[in-house]
């Protein structure tokens, strides 16, 4: 069985979606993994830098019609 969750943030507007992305980022536990979909690739840029800097990992991020999918697994902490 897969730990995996979807969030859909495609009719949120910039900054709002990504308030909402920290604190479903905040809220993942070790070892799951989410989707997460924006409709901004631009929102894609900063959700990038923001778990670069997090201890999660993007997995894949893959284009589909008009949205954007952010497989983001978070990885154990230190």
């Amino acid at each position: 069985m897969e730990n995996r969750t979807e969030y859909d943030l495609t009719e949120l507007e910039w900054p709002i979606c990504l308030l909402l992305f920290n604190r479903l980022l905040d809220g993942i536990a070790d070892g799951y993994s989410v989707d997460v979909l924006f409709a901004d690739p631009d929102v894609v840029s900063a959700v990038r830098m923001i778990v670069d800097n997090s201890p999660s990992r993007i997995a894949e991020i893959e284009k589909e019609g008009n949205r954007f999918r952010v497989r983001i697994v978070k990885c154990a902490g230190p």
